[in-house]
């Protein structure tokens, strides 16, 4: 059985240690990006590679994240703009235009932004794992019998 593959970007590690292992025991793959150029390097990667992920989890608050061994091109693209949450949501929408994103947010100001940048959906950080299982679910209905 093909595991469904996801990306979560998101800085705070409590939160991804917590939500990282809840994911995988519900048979996804799941990826995870402290930084939004960290993300979009493994987006690139993994379509290099030719797979891809099935959907992108990012929290809107993400830091920029800029290193030494990113290409000129990827530098240019951090300099170019911070690359939050938002900005992480519109380079992948650049890139590829059907690929879920499910932003995470606890502010509705926030969340206008985030379907005003294309996300698919928007879920409340303080929101119980298992709505954000449902949100990647309603995003994914070919991959729900993939999972469990």
């Amino acid at each position: 059985m093909t595991k469904v593959k996801i990306l979560l970007a998101d800085g705070d590690y409590c939160y991804t240690n917590e939500l990282e292992p809840f994911l995988e025991e519900r048979g996804y793959e799941v990826d995870v990006a402290k930084t939004a150029g960290d993300a979009l390097r493994l987006i690139r990667k993994e379509r290099q590679m030719g797979n891809g992920y099935c959907a992108v989890l990012t929290k809107l608050f993400i830091p920029k994240g800029q290193d030494k061994e990113i290409s000129k091109r990827e530098k240019e693209e951090l300099e170019n703009a911070y690359l939050a949450g938002l900005d992480l949501i519109d380079a992948v929408r650049r890139k590829n235009s059907i690929l879920p994103i499910i932003a995470i947010t606890n502010d509705d100001r926030e969340e206008r932004y985030a379907f005003r940048h294309r996300a698919t959906k928007v879920v409340k950080k303080n929101s119980d794992f298992e709505d954000i299982e449902t949100a990647i679910r309603e995003c994914l209905p070919q991959a729900s019998s993939a999972i469990r």
